[in-house]
């Protein structure tokens, strides 16, 4: 047996087991912009059983991405980010805020950090928390270059401000 027909075998399970993982967490994706353009077409904001059921399949396929390959595998951060935001679509803030805890806390050198503790510092608002939220929110004003996720920083303070009625 030569080299290529030994190790043609593995080679090709290798790149089968990536391109579905790849894939898993593609479609993930593509499923999470579907359901944001659903809830952003609806005129009321509400979400309706089928907008909730497409954010439910994003979480079920992040879930098995992070069962089958890991939580240290390359794209369990993005995975577990994911489930955060879409429970924080669907309005199920208790769920969001820990699961976006629990991001910041498990992936801390994330390049996707600040946009988890962005997500965090606006379920945070949803829930009250203001302190905590503050407390994230400046971190990314003060931390991060990304002019995007500063802007909505900013933003999301001015919003909590504005419920509390503190204009200064």
């Amino acid at each position: 047996m030569n080299k290529i027909s030994r190790y043609l075998p593995v080679t090709l399970i290798i790149l089968f087991v990536g391109c579905a993982y790849y894939n898993t967490m593609f479609n993930a994706e593509e499923r999470y912009a579907i359901a944001n353009k659903k809830l952003e077409a609806n005129a009321t904001r509400d979400v309706s059983t089928e907008i909730k059921n497409e954010y439910q399949a994003v979480i079920d396929k992040c879930w098995k991405l992070i069962n089958i390959h890991g939580e240290d595998s390359g794209y369990a951060d993005d995975a577990l980010l994911m489930i955060g935001k879409s429970y924080f679509q669907m309005a199920d803030y208790v769920k969001a805020e820990r699961f976006l805890r629990q991001f910041t806390l498990k992936y801390p050198e994330s390049d996707m950090r600040s946009e988890g503790f962005l997500w965090l510092g606006r379920a945070q608002i949803k829930m009250g928390f203001e302190d905590e939220a503050m407390t994230n929110l400046n971190q990314i004003i003060a931390e991060d270059r990304d002019d995007e996720f500063v802007a909505i920083a900013w933003f999301s303070l001015g919003e909590l401000e504005q419920n509390n009625e503190s204009f200064e």
